[in-house]
């Protein structure tokens, strides 16, 4: 497990408590463990077999464990913090922070997919395509839903077919039904914090995932 030193209250969410906590547990009970920064112990052995780390891109250590995992190797975790890392103190630090990880995660994406990366299993797949499709989400998915009511506002338009009571009786249940969720999954690991980094960052996560479109695996881009 990461764990840093930040600001009073971790502002930007840098321990990452739901993922931390909670993700990488769940991800252990499928020996699909994602390797992220340094407090990571390899076997030689398997680092021989992919040709050491993997530095096409900046997110080594995701792009690391992703080819270890499709060679068939396992992964577990170790729940408890040994060692205290550096976070950025300030939003600035944080663009720059989560812009290269969404711009090196996305380039995995595109143009080493995990739909169609071989030798990977089930389990393993599906981790690494959700999160690529945080990304996306974040990026294109939310600001939706943020322009819709200005544009409402300022049109008179209506995206409704059905009237507004309906409407809102249905979505308070899917709302109730997710905060409950959400809560039993991540009891006291603050899923709220989480979702509020991935909405206030959707421009960094926008522009990284285009600019990915243009970064292919054999082309060093400027970071």
């Amino acid at each position: 497990r990461q764990t840093f030193r930040v600001p009073e209250t971790d502002p930007f969410f840098s321990n990452d408590r739901v993922f931390y906590e909670a993700m990488q547990l769940g991800l252990d009970a499928g020996d699909s463990v994602i390797s992220c920064g340094s407090g990571v112990l390899y076997r030689r052995e398997a680092l021989d077999s992919i040709g050491a780390f993997q530095t096409w891109n900046l997110v080594e250590d995701l792009s690391t464990s992703y080819e270890l995992h499709s060679r068939g190797w396992k992964s577990f975790y170790y729940p408890m913090a040994l060692s205290i890392g550096l976070a950025p103190q300030d939003i600035w630090g944080v663009y720059q922070q989560r812009g290269q990880w969404s711009f090196d995660t996305m380039r995995m994406f595109f143009w080493d997919n995990p739909l169609l990366k071989r030798g990977l299993a089930w389990f393993p797949r599906l981790t690494y395509l959700i999160i690529a499709l945080s990304y996306l989400c974040s990026g294109f998915v939310f600001p939706f839903f943020f322009l819709v009511p200005i544009w409402s506002y300022l049109t008179g338009g209506n995206v409704l077919y059905r009237h507004e009571l309906e409407f809102a009786l249905v979505r308070s249940v899917y709302f109730v039904c997710m905060a409950v969720a959400m809560e039993l999954l991540f009891r006291g690991r603050q899923p709220g914090k989480q979702f509020q980094m991935l909405t206030g960052l959707f421009p960094v996560y926008a522009f990284g995932t285009l600019r990915a479109l243009f970064s292919p695996r054999g082309r060093k881009p400027q970071y």
